[in-house]
């Protein structure tokens, strides 16, 4: 008798520790690139069960992106993101990479938080966790919940078997992404915007997909110019130079990607350095911006004027879009070259008229045209970034110190990265591994 009550408590028990034991989160791959999709299942859950899926990366105790979904289990008690729809939360519908794609700042965190990793050698470490029931963003921010089941993954910029290495070199400032093993790669410089220092996450991931990259960086950056209106195109030219005929760069000529200013910088390359065999510009415009820019001392391109009566104000940041005091006499002529060129640009974009590259490609030379696409996205904004990314609404710039209003809106933005970075990887495979072929 005493046997059996002793059998009967630890059946009970059992039973109790496989209640709060059996939900598992199913998440692969745990260890893999930023611009991969990512499979989430659930299971072990009640029938027609109610969940918040969280997921959350901290890089500072300020810094913490997060975002959630409400998902409903289905009468076997499972959950599949790529099959199941979100009622709620900050994406909806069947979005099965909603739960990285959609993170927004945290409360109480930092506002216009951008996703850049401080050190591209280390990972965003993403914690997913599931919770009962039906909870608010603000519950969620905090650590005072008991979730179900917590799992963590890896997402990475940089192949492992890629290196860093810092160039110092002449005047070039920037970090180089080489294959471990020393092979040749076609090669890609990338540069950034008007926010200046160094961002090396694009670089690092292009280098990861089968290039040899240069993250440049032409001001505020080390003993660079500390303001923009003070770069030379000189710079520019020496870095082709140097990164042309370096020996992990195959022959035949380079690739250069530039986001914003940098975009306006890559298609000036283009046009007057025979180097650079093919260009994609993110939603920079067709014309040089702000100041003219000189090459050693004298006037290389005239830059275009803003007129500040037609700067827009919304909350504490500022729309430029239609600032910018433009004619067909302004347009970067890269028809002159033969290089190919690639426009991604955002309808959504508060910074630049996306309208612009219409009018600059209606007047290029018609026997030219067919060197330029232009690809334009409903609902992105100015910052399309590599996918999966956090829309940045708004982000700080050193023109002036002020907040930019970048525009964009999810999941429209979100769908731009994921389709533009598929182009923009098979545009460069297209372009330069033909340029190679034919030596």
């Amino acid at each position: 008798m005493i046997f059996r009550v002793f059998r009967s408590k630890m059946a009970k028990n059992l039973a109790v520790q496989q209640y709060f034991c059996t939900t598992a989160l199913n998440v692969t791959p745990k260890d893999g690139l930023i611009d991969e999709p990512v499979s989430l299942k659930i299971s072990g859950l009640d029938k027609n069960q109610r969940i918040t899926l969280r997921s959350r990366i901290k890089s500072k105790e300020d810094e913490v992106f997060i975002s959630h979904g409400y998902y409903t289990a289905d009468v076997n008690g499972c959950i599949d993101v790529e099959n199941t729809p979100s009622s709620g939360g900050t994406y909806s519908g069947i979005d099965p990479m909603g739960f990285l794609a959609s993170m927004v700042s945290a409360p109480g965190s930092k506002p216009n938080l951008r996703l850049a990793a401080k050190d591209v050698t280390s990972p965003h470490r993403v914690e997913i966790s599931v919770l009962d029931g039906q909870t608010s963003l603000d519950e969620l921010s905090t650590d005072k919940l008991k979730p179900l089941i917590t799992n963590t993954i890896n997402r990475w910029y940089m192949k492992k078997d890629y290196q860093r290495l810092e160039i110092n070199e002449g005047r070039i400032r920037g970090t180089m992404f080489l294959p471990s093993d020393n092979s040749r790669k076609p090669g890609i410089i990338d540069m950034f915007g008007s926010s200046g220092r160094i961002k090396e996450n694009r670089a690092a991931l292009l280098a990861s997909r089968g290039f040899t990259t240069l993250c440049l960086p032409y001001f505020n950056y080390s003993d660079l110019p500390k303001d923009l209106k003070d770069i030379n195109f000189s710079y520019f030219k020496e870095a082709v130079e140097l990164f042309s005929r370096h020996t992990n760069v195959k022959p035949g000529g380079i690739g250069v990607i530039g986001i914003s200013k940098g975009g306006e910088l890559a298609m000036l390359m283009a046009t007057y350095l025979p180097q650079v065999k093919c260009v994609v510009n993110v939603n920079g415009p067709p014309y040089y911006s702000l100041s003219d820019l000189m090459e050693g001392e004298n006037v290389f391109f005239k830059g275009v004027s803003v007129e500040t009566s037609q700067i827009e104000v919304v909350g504490d940041s500022y729309v430029l879009k239609n600032a910018y005091n433009y004619k067909p006499e302004n347009f970067i002529p890269v028809w002159k070259s033969q290089a190919k060129i690639l426009i991604i640009a955002g309808e959504d974009d508060n910074q630049i008229n996306p309208d612009s590259h219409d009018e600059f490609y209606s007047h290029c030379p018609d026997d030219k045209k067919h060197q330029i696409i232009i690809k334009k996205y409903p609902g992105a904004g100015h910052l399309i970034e590599p996918p999966y990314t956090p829309l940045c609404k708004n982000s700080f710039t050193h023109l002036g110190g002020v907040m930019l209003n970048n525009g964009g809106s999810y999941p429209g933005h979100s769908t731009a990265q994921v389709d533009s970075w598929k182009d923009i990887i098979q545009f460069f495979k297209n372009n330069l591994n033909t340029l190679q072929s034919q030596l």
